[in-house]
């Protein structure tokens, strides 16, 4: 009876060695509850009494050399067991310990999963090695990172994801040949070199953070955090021919150093497809550095690209290009495609953006974004950009875009915010497709305008429902100013059949007078009149429902209304439209 209690109480002991590696609190103490019972149930792998806990598989950081722990340095003849508890990866109860056993048949070192005794290093196969019991994602401690800041974690981060998804970033011609998902604890990694992920059109990887707390604030304490520590303007996370991919709760701080926290690209070196169908969800994109190319988030590939980069999406993200000074404008975008990317099809819900010049910058565009329940805050022009344009949002001039129940509040009063920025403009020169639109519903704006009080500006067809467009907001003077809604002064670049139209129904336009019209304007000083000069085709205006609030901000009035095909001429478009009061006037 004694030597079974003897038993036991090694099993229990063994057990606890395990969940201490394994970082599981509450399993220490249910399993210390049952202390008294003698009948306790093990796996049974810890029902041999052959069994060994050992206090690291690694010892060192993958970044710092040879191997120093039990595991990397001992087989099962030197440690009398062939299942063996370890209780860190690094040191002690640091979360990339666990159970392992020994696999004869031997297997590829990878640092995490299988390590082979006598390596200095990850790579090659043996005789034996020892293998993880495990199921699930891979955990990046499994591999040596530490999270805490100190020692560089990029290499165990890199090897992670090599082993969920055999993609080997040592090679030019690798690409991944499994799917698989790392999983990342909430920490701070330092990174010295750009993480990186090549697809291969069928296979795909996730990146998954524990979640926090404080997702998007970078604090080390309570969310996963990616920081940049290596040369100035380089990349944290590159991501190629990535389908169907997801990467959640997981913040990157370029601190101000790197160009871009993540660059999403089309083509691999191996050819087979772009990236597709893949989702960013609770991440945040922050503080990189100044210049023009310096963007948080970089769509496409700057050549064009093979293959394209659709269909993602980006849900409850933060991109802020400056977090810790948002009215220090240094960088170009928050989020952009590349020049001449083969980029299209986006969407972003609930996400918020701020500190840089544009917020989502989609100049080369194709296919159709959608922008939902976002917030933009405070954009401007960087002080090498004088003379240009700044935006919550740029569009392209060949698609179709919908932003609806957005807020904006680009703070005139914030020190250091140079130039007013528009809410919406539009990319150089005119349209390319008579099918390029925008639709705007139910946005509320509070907005420095440039000083042309334009606050979108776009070529293409416009509807704009139920918006409340505010010329600013605070103490500055410009607050009294009367928004503008331009279709700029630009042919159609390819198709002169197009008309102009703009539709806008139950908007408010402030600081307009009594028996105004909608302020809609070809360029920034002509009403758009019945036919304009411009273009070979007739514009189409529609007022319906505007209201204004005069320049004391004591009464509200109705615009009147503006309604009807303008080809058709006064009489036609009221017999067209029998509750138009006017029809047309002359003029606008």
């Amino acid at each position: 009876m004694a030597d079974d209690r003897a038993i036991n109480l090694d099993r229990r002991e063994h057990l606890k060695a395990l969940l201490r590696a394994a970082g599981g609190a509450a399993g220490l103490i249910a399993l210390n509850a049952c202390a008294k019972n003698t009948r306790v149930r093990t796996p049974d792998a810890i029902r041999s009494r052959n069994v060994v806990s050992v206090a690291t598989v690694l010892g060192t950081s993958p970044s710092t050399g040879s191997r120093s722990g039990e595991l990397a340095r001992h087989g099962y003849e030197t440690l009398g067991a062939e299942v063996v508890v370890a209780e860190g990866c690094i040191s002690q109860g640091d979360g990339g310990g666990g159970l392992f056993f020994w696999n004869s048949a031997g297997a590829v070192d990878d640092g995490g999963i299988n390590v082979v005794p006598g390596r200095s290093s990850s790579g090659g196969a043996a005789a034996g090695c020892w293998t993880r019991i495990h199921s699930g994602p891979l955990n990046v401690k499994w591999f040596g990172a530490g999270g805490d800041g100190s020692a560089p974690d990029d290499a165990a981060i890199q090897a992670a994801i090599q082993a969920a998804t055999g993609f080997d970033a040592s090679s030019s011609k690798s690409t991944a040949r499994r799917s698989g998902t790392i999983f990342v604890p909430i920490g701070n990694y330092k990174i010295e070199h750009t993480l990186l992920f090549v697809g291969d059109n069928t296979h795909t990887l996730g990146i998954v953070g524990e979640l926090g707390s404080n997702f998007g604030n970078v604090v080390p304490a309570s969310s996963a955090v990616f920081v940049w520590h290596g040369s100035k303007d380089g990349t944290l996370l590159e991501l190629r021919g990535l389908v169907a991919g997801i990467v959640e709760n997981v913040d990157f701080d370029g601190r101000l150093v790197a160009a871009k926290c993540v660059w999403l690209r089309s083509d691999q070196p191996a050819g087979g497809g772009g990236s597709d169908a893949t989702v960013f969800r609770r991440c945040s994109f922050l503080n990189v550095s100044e210049g023009s190319s310096s963007v948080a988030f970089l769509v496409g590939d700057a050549s064009g690209g093979t293959y394209q980069v659709d269909n993602t999406v980006w849900d409850h993200c933060k991109f802020f290009a400056n977090q810790s000074n948002q009215s220090q404008i240094r960088a170009a975008a928050c989020w952009r495609t590349a020049q001449a990317g083969n980029t299209k099809n986006f969407a972003f819900y609930d996400c918020n953006f701020g500190g840089a010049q544009y917020g989502i910058d989609w100049e080369d565009s194709s296919g159709c974004i959608t922008v939902e329940s976002c917030h933009f805050a405070n954009f401007g022009l960087p002080s090498w950009a004088k003379g240009q344009q700044a935006a919550c949002l740029r569009l392209g001039n060949s698609g179709i875009s919908v932003v609806r129940a957005c807020e904006v509040e680009c703070n005139p009063d914030l020190a250091g915010i140079r130039g007013g920025a528009r809410f919406i403009t539009s990319a150089a020169g005119g349209i390319s497709s008579s099918l390029t639109s925008l639709t705007v519903e139910g946005c509320t704006i509070f907005i420095t305008m440039p000083s042309d009080n334009v606050i979108i500006e776009f070529p293409g067809k416009m509807t704009l429902i139920g918006n409340g467009f505010y010329a600013g907001w605070g103490s500055s003077s410009d607050n009294q100013n009367a928004p503008r809604i331009s279709c700029g002064a630009v042919t159609l670049s390819s198709d002169n059949r197009a008309p102009v139209t703009i539709f806008s129904l139950n908007n408010f336009y402030p600081f307009l007078s009594q028996g105004s019209y909608a302020p809609l304007f070809e360029g920034a000083e002509a009403l758009l009149g019945p036919e304009s000069s411009t273009r070979a085709s007739p514009n189409s205006v529609w007022s319906i429902g505007d209201t204004t609030v005069n320049a004391a901000n004591t009464a509200c009035f109705a615009l009147q209304p503006a309604i009807g095909p303008t080809s058709q001429g006064a009489a036609a478009a009221a017999k067209a439209n029998p509750f138009s009061r006017p029809p047309f006037r002359s003029g606008h």
